[in-house]
């Protein structure tokens, strides 16, 4: 019987990292020089959840990957499809503050709200 062993912080972290690098299209080489990285090393470690990220670091790789430093920040795990959500509705939320793309998103959070409410 095999016991299941918690993941930590930084191997969330990098599973994250690497996951929204793949969505976004970027090799390990294109995130490491946005990041003021001088080789892929630092990237590959971060990935693995062998390195973690300061703040800075951290909210810099956010913004580069296209999602809220929040969604990096918590320890929750998130798979693919639930990243590309976040970084499509991150997109739009500051890319396009007052449009009607917005304004759907407000709606059908609010009615996902009251459903969980009624419950």
């Amino acid at each position: 019987m095999g016991t299941k062993v918690a993941k930590t912080f930084n191997q969330i972290l990098g599973n994250k990292i690497r996951t929204l690098r793949e969505i976004k299209g970027m090799s390990q080489m294109d995130l490491a020089y946005k990041l003021g990285y001088n080789s892929t090393g630092a990237i590959s470690q971060i990935e693995s959840g062998d390195r973690g990220m300061g703040k800075e670091k951290l909210i810099n790789a956010a913004r580069v990957l296209g999602i809220h430093p929040a969604i990096l920040m918590s320890d929750k795990e998130f798979d693919k499809r639930h990243l590309k959500l976040f970084s499509n509705l991150t997109t739009l939320i500051e890319d396009e503050p007052n449009s009607e793309h917005l304004k759907t998103i407000e709606f059908l959070t609010q009615q996902a709200v009251n459903s969980i409410e009624k419950k």
